[in-house]
């Protein structure tokens, strides 16, 4: 009940931070995914190891691997986003300024 719980939980904050850009949802994904992925591989390690569970966790890790590098990667496009928009802005409002004062000079 507390694995399903985590999951419906982790799920609602990835769904949250790529749908409206909340960077810190989407860092939390990450650190609740490497936990609970750590967490379950340690558990079943100590409970039983054989060779078949040992096959099965590397696909496991690898693809959760994957999707942290995926999120890791939006998180980066949502920086280079805003910096962007930062440039942008800082571009339009440094116009303004050389606007505002060629108007100044103008009117003297």
């Amino acid at each position: 009940m507390g694995l399903g719980l985590v999951t419906v939980l982790n799920s609602l904050l990835l769904l949250i931070g790529s749908k409206w850009g909340h960077q810190v949802c989407l860092f939390l994904w990450i650190y609740i995914t490497v936990f609970t992925t750590l967490i379950s591989n340690i558990n079943n390690t100590l409970r039983n190891s054989n060779f078949a569970q040992n096959f099965l966790i590397v696909p496991s890790l690898t693809l959760e691997g994957y999707f942290t590098l995926v999120v890791a990667s939006l998180i980066c496009k949502f920086h280079e986003k805003r910096d962007e928009c930062n440039s942008y802005t800082e571009m339009h409002s440094s116009d303004g300024k050389e606007l505002n004062s060629i108007e100044n000079t103008e009117q003297i």
